[in-house]
C-alpha cells in the first residue's frame, strides 16, 4: 500500500486550508477559500494511488443528481448521505454503506467539497470504520486526476 503522510490528533479538528492564492481569481481559489481541510482528508493524489491500488474502497456519498451534474469516478461506489428533496441525513446510510464495503477495509468518502465528507467520516467512524478518510476538497479538488467521468 502507498505511504498516505496523514498526521491527525484528533478526527474532530478541521485545520484552514494553506494553498489559498489571493492573487489567483477564480474556481479554483474559490474551492480553497471555502473548503476545510479535514484531519482525515487525504489528498485527492493519495486517494487516487489507494483506489487504483486496491488498497481503499472509494464511496461517493453525494446524490445522484450531483453525480449526473458534476461528474462522478467511475471505480466508486455511491452511497447517499443525503436524501429526499429537503437534504436529511439518509436513515439507511449505514446499511448501505455495509453492502458496499467491510468495517475492516480503507474506505475513502467522497463529496462534492469535502464537508459533507467531514461529517460522513466523524459518523462512519463511531459506527465503526476505523479506516474510514474523507478526500480533500471533494470531486472539486479532484478534477485534475485522469478518473473523473461525465455523464
Amino acid at each position: 500500500m502507498p505511504e498516505v503522510n496523514m498526521s491527525y490528533a484528533s478526527a474532530q479538528r478541521f485545520n484552514a486550508h494553506s494553498n489559498v492564492n489571493a492573487d489567483n481569481p477564480g474556481r479554483d481559489n474559490y474551492v480553497a477559500q471555502n473548503t476545510a481541510v479535514f484531519e482525515r482528508d487525504l489528498t485527492p493524489e493519495a486517494s487516487w494511488q489507494l483506489v487504483n491500488s486496491g488498497a481503499a474502497v472509494l464511496v461517493d456519498i453525494r446524490t445522484p443528481e450531483e453525480r449526473k451534474t458534476f461528474g462522478y469516478v467511475e471505480q466508486s461506489v455511491q452511497v447517499p448521505w443525503l436524501t429526499g428533496s429537503n437534504k436529511i441525513r439518509n436513515p439507511r446510510f449505514f446499511l448501505e454503506l455495509s453492502k458496499a464495503v467491510d468495517k475492516q477495509q480503507q474506505v475513502i468518502l467522497l463529496c462534492q467539497t469535502g464537508k459533507r465528507s467531514a461529517d460522513a467520516v466523524l459518523a462512519a467512524l463511531k459506527a465503526g470504520y476505523a479506516q474510514a478518510y474523507g478526500m480533500q476538497g471533494g470531486i472539486e479538488g479532484a478534477r485534475h486526476l485522469p478518473w473523473l467521468k461525465t455523464a
